[in-house]
């Protein structure tokens, strides 16, 4: 068995801090930026898509560097802070207009916003769930260097679940099934594209900040090979 290893959150207990902060961010701005359906031609996406797969990346850097019960407690947080957002704004949707203002337009995006915010929240924490599972199996039967395999084969799984699960629940009704479904298919093809082109990012942000460790660890292993990007399953 090939494990590669993991940290105490204590060695680098800044760094989560500054990933948590950054998945809270990028969710609340992704529920947000999905209030806008947009096309390109045939192809139908929501705003959401812009800044969501950094999220799911933000979580397979977790999930390598602290390992599962971590990086599912960073997806548990994120999901409260935005549900304390969504709150926060139905409670100012509800708030008396002043005299001379004219809110509709924002009340329309508050209201989507909700909606939106729910089925993300709800989508988010199924998709983060079975990504650490998965990638914690995958952990136990690749190389400790083989990173992007880990990543891209959880992700690919755990995509199928988010995008379900978002589409279904922030647009049933807002769209017939064909209009639909073309959105889960464009979703997922499209964010599968965009996570493969950031496994470069999961693989440069895990090296550095093992690098860092490993620096003032007299003791420390060298946990990495050159097939970080070799996603042929020849690993014992």
């Amino acid at each position: 068995m090939r494990n590669s290893k993991l940290y105490s959150v204590s060695r680098t207990s800044n760094f989560l801090l500054f990933l948590g902060i950054m998945l809270a961010g990028i969710t609340v701005m992704s529920n947000l930026l999905a209030t806008k359906i947009w096309q390109i031609g045939p192809l139908i996406f929501d705003g959401g898509l812009i800044l969501f797969p950094l999220a799911c990346v933000i979580i397979d850097i977790a999930s390598e560097l602290y390992g599962r019960r971590v990086a599912n407690m960073a997806a548990i947080n994120c999901a409260a802070i935005n549900l304390i957002a969504i709150v926060a704004f139905t409670i100012v949707n509800w708030l008396p207009d002043a005299p001379g203002v004219n809110n509709v337009n924002l009340a329309v995006v508050f209201q989507q916003y909700a909606r939106l915010s729910i089925a993300s929240t709800i989508a988010f924490v199924a998709r983060s769930l079975v990504n650490n599972a998965l990638y914690e199996a995958l952990r136990e039967r690749t190389a400790p260097g083989q990173i992007a395999r880990r990543a891209w084969r959880s992700s690919f799984f755990a995509r199928i679940i988010d995008t379900i699960l978002f589409n279904t629940i922030a647009f049933w009704g807002r769209m017939s099934f064909g209009g639909l479904t073309k959105l889960m298919l464009i979703a997922f093809v499209t964010g599968l594209i965009i996570e493969t082109f950031f496994l470069w990012l999961v693989v440069a942000v895990c090296r550095a900040v093992r690098g860092d460790v490993e620096d003032s660890d007299d003791d420390s292993e060298d946990w990495y090979d050159d097939d970080d990007l070799d996603f042929d399953d020849d690993s014992e």
